[in-house]
């Protein structure tokens, strides 16, 4: 028996948030959604996740600082970083904070399944 993955995306975008709670959902995984980094740290200290998508502009937090967060709170937790902004030195950071992936927007949804098969 296969065991769920459970996903959660954190996005202030709530198109986005459905949206992607809409195709990953139907590909069988386990989806939660936030729309701000602080509840997103809250939900994570209250249910374990394989994977967490974050934006990385958003009001309270940038995702950055949230997937460092995420990592003190579940270092086994998956973390990838979405963004609209193609700079070198942001997938660097991102990279060195140990996420798995920086996907830049608009997203390549392949890509997207791609990266949670591996879960």
């Amino acid at each position: 028996m296969k065991v769920p993955v459970n996903i959660l995306i954190v996005d202030d975008d709530l198109g986005m948030l459905k949206t992607l709670n809409y195709i990953l959902s139907d590909k069988g995984y386990n989806v939660d959604t936030s729309a701000s980094a602080s509840d997103a740290i809250d939900q994570i200290k209250k249910k374990i996740f394989d994977l967490v998508l974050t934006d990385y502009k958003m009001p309270d937090m940038n995702g950055l600082d949230l997937l460092k967060k995420i990592k003190k709170i579940s270092s086994r937790t998956e973390t990838v970083l979405m963004t609209a902004y193609t700079l070198t030195e942001l997938t660097d950071k991102a990279k060195q904070a140990g996420v798995l992936a920086v996907l830049h927007k608009p997203l390549d949804l392949d890509k997207l399944i791609a990266l949670t098969r591996h879960l």
